[in-house]
C-alpha cells in the first residue's frame, strides 16, 4: 500500500509557501505547482477561478489579508498511510 509521502511533502510544500510570500509572489508559487490551464472550483464568493492571476488575486490576496497567519491543521498528514 501507497504511504503517499511524496504527495504529503508536495502540498506542505505549496502550503508553506503560499503562506510565507508576499502577495506579489503569488502568481509565481502558484505557477509553480500549477498547471498553465488551471481552473480552480470553489464554493460562493469564490466560485469558478480561471488561470493564475485569478486565483492569486481573487482568492490568495484576501485570505492572507483577512486571516495572518494562517495555520495549517496537518491531520491528513500525520499517518504514513491513507485508510
Amino acid at each position: 500500500m501507497p504511504n503517499f509521502q511524496n504527495e504529503k511533502k508536495l502540498v506542505l510544500d505549496y502550503w508553506n509557501e503560499v503562506d510565507h510570500c508576499n502577495n506579489q509572489d503569488l502568481e509565481k508559487i502558484i505557477s509553480k505547482y500549477t498547471s498553465n490551464n488551471f481552473h480552480m472550483r470553489c464554493t460562493h464568493p469564490f466560485n469558478e477561478l480561471n488561470g493564475v492571476e485569478k486565483v492569486s488575486n481573487q482568492l490568495w490576496v484576501p485570505i492572507k489579508e483577512s486571516f495572518k497567519p494562517k495555520k495549517t491543521i496537518n491531520y491528513p498528514f500525520e499517518k504514513g498511510k491513507i485508510s
